[in-house]
């Protein structure tokens, strides 16, 4: 079997051995295919350098590293099940996105890298989603349904729906405390204000820098009563519109952001309304399941995965 950490050095003439200069280390592997240090430090935001010693212990290094090797999870599996994406399909997907931008192709490459972020990553990153829906499809062949007596199970365990008053259904991103300190988590809410105002979406943003556990689904918090809620919600969210997103709340958890995705008001056609919403909340849940159930467990056990730190 491969060696599985391996180190490059770079020597001068001028240099002892002592001081040679470490250049990478491999810091898992998929399928015998090397993951390095350096490879996850481009990931990084900013990219940066790192050792092995602050690697293993640094929250926002193992999470990138457990992004890269679900990334090569995905291109194993897509090549084990004969997957592919083509070029159009790429091609169209950045056309859609632009236009929904309401920007040209070049005036969209131009903003991309405005944002520091390398066109031929983006179009790696683009390939990388279509095969991942594209898996998503071959696991849900026939769709995912929800029934009347599932609705009927939600509304008993959530109460406040039934009664009279507004409902609104929400989303958010926690930055937690026990996450990283208060200085970090101010840098990222900054960053993340900066990419609201550059037409990222809400739910892109939730799932990568979110820690609460709805992060997976975009954020999605649920459909509530607003008697429900607790004081701190409700004051965040009270004079939102639909869509809006709220100023940063604090918690004794850490620090939120809101959406608030849709409020109901009390009218005839609402209650059709929300029970669509509630279907269409509980088949996204269902269907989340799924794909965590696969992307968590099935994979790794279709395939070897070694990590090192």
């Amino acid at each position: 079997m491969k060696k599985l950490l391996a180190f490059l050095f770079i020597f001068s003439p001028s240099l002892a051995f002592s001081e040679a200069i470490m250049l990478d280390t491999i810091v898992a592997t998929v399928n015998d295919k090397a993951i390095t240090l350096q490879e996850i430090g481009r990931r990084l935001e900013p990219p940066r350098r790192l050792s092995l010693e602050h690697a293993g212990t640094d929250l926002e290094v193992r999470r990138a590293l457990d992004a890269v090797i679900l990334e090569k999870l995905v291109r194993e599996e897509a090549t084990r099940r004969d997957i592919n994406v083509h070029q159009g399909e790429v091609e169209f997907y950045v056309d859609e996105v632009s236009a929904l931008n309401n920007l040209s192709r070049a005036e969209f490459e131009a903003a991309l890298a405005a944002q520091g972020k390398d066109f031929s990553q983006y179009r790696s990153l683009v390939e990388l989603d279509i095969l991942k829906s594209k898996l998503v499809s071959d696991l849900q062949e026939g769709g995912v349904q929800v029934t009347d007596e599932e609705i009927q199970e939600y509304l008993k365990l959530t109460p406040g729906l039934v009664r009279s008053g507004a409902k609104i259904q929400l989303s958010q991103i926690l930055l937690a405390h026990s996450a990283r300190t208060r200085s970090e988590n101010e840098a990222i809410i900054a960053k993340i204000k900066k990419e609201l105002k550059s037409n990222v979406s809400f739910s892109e943003l939730a799932y990568r820098h979110s820690d609460g556990i709805e992060a997976e689904l975009g954020g999605k918090l649920g459909i509530f009563s607003e008697e429900e809620l607790n004081p701190m919600i409700f004051d965040a969210i009270f004079a939102l519109e639909n869509g809006e997103v709220s100023e940063v709340a604090l918690s004794d958890q850490g620090f939120h952001i809101f959406r608030l995705d849709q409020r109901f008001v009390e009218k005839p056609e609402s209650n059709a309304m929300l029970l669509s919403e509630i279907r269409k909340l509980l088949r996204e849940r269902k269907v989340e399941q799924t794909l965590q159930s696969f992307f968590s467990r099935d994979l790794y056990e279709n395939h070897l995965v070694e990590k090192k730190i």
